[in-house]
């Protein structure tokens, strides 16, 4: 994975508030599909990523 993509990865989530560790988490997502050890399309791990950087994100849920 191209070193500027992380990059844009760390700086949004900087910029949303978001903490480190879910930066790191996406660039793992992103680097386990591109090198093929990963499907995008596969419900079971998409659901398991996505429940990980749901539970690392931190939201304030206004009502």
């Amino acid at each position: 994975m191209d070193d500027r993509i992380k990059k844009c990865i760390r700086t949004a989530v900087s910029e949303e508030g978001q903490p480190d560790h879910v930066a790191d988490k996406l660039i793992k997502w992103f680097e386990n599909v591109a090198n093929g050890n990963e499907s995008i399309g596969e419900r079971s791990a998409y659901r398991r990523r996505a429940e990980g950087l749901y539970d690392s994100t931190d939201v304030d849920i206004e009502d």
